[in-house]
């Protein structure tokens, strides 16, 4: 599943302005900017039906409006994010003066810009590890290993692999009723029910995997 964490964003080309030109307030944008972030919070990854569902999530200044009053109802510049990493982030900029995100080991990653699993792994136990700048800045500063987020993303790993065995049993099943032409077609035909039954659990599964 390629989109288990860090899903590749891309932002919509065109954002609604003004008749008479320039953008709303940014708060117009909200429903938006969830979408072009895939309803997940762009810095830990969590799903807003993780964390208690759309109204729980926060719009955030991805360059923050006190250092960048010009891109106050910019919504190029606003990211969907929990409440979490929102109030972690703050007002940190450690890029001012430039037009990069990062200086060195510090610094955001753009999560329209990369993709962010060049910059982080994540192991089975559900924990992020830094791969390159600023990866590891972003993780202590926004503390992206704290336990609830640890938690999700072992979850996530746990639902995942169940929904592969029942789709590994289910081809198991499918081939047992090919390769072996001993059983009767009423036996045939009850092996392939288990096997329907198998994959639709596993397609149910994966349709619940962020709609908790």
């Amino acid at each position: 599943m390629s989109n288990l964490f860090f899903p590749t964003l891309t932002r919509r080309s065109i954002y609604a302005q003004k008749t008479v030109g320039g953008y709303y307030q940014y708060g117009h944008y909200r429903m938006e900017i969830r979408e072009d972030c895939q309803n997940r919070c762009v810095y830990c990854d969590i799903h807003e039906n993780e964390c208690g569902g759309v109204d729980s999530m926060h719009l955030d200044h991805f360059r923050p409006q006190v250092h960048f009053e010009s891109l106050a109802n910019d919504p190029n510049n606003l990211v969907w994010t929990c409440p979490g990493c929102n109030r972690l982030k703050s007002d940190h900029w450690p890029a001012l003066g430039t037009r990069e995100t990062y200086l060195g080991d510090e610094g955001f990653i753009d999560p329209f810009l990369v993709m962010r699993l060049d910059f982080f792994n994540v192991n089975e136990a559900g924990e992020l590890h830094p791969i390159k700048p600023p990866a590891k800045y972003q993780l202590e500063l926004l503390q992206l290993n704290r336990h609830s987020r640890k938690q999700i993303r072992l979850l996530r790993q746990t639902r995942l692999k169940l929904i592969e065995r029942l789709r590994a049993k289910a081809e198991i099943i499918e081939r047992r009723v090919h390769d072996e032409p001993s059983i009767s077609l009423e036996g045939k035909q009850e092996l392939l029910n288990v096997a329907h039954e198998l994959r639709r659990d596993a397609e149910a599964l994966l349709v619940m995997m962020f709609c908790v």
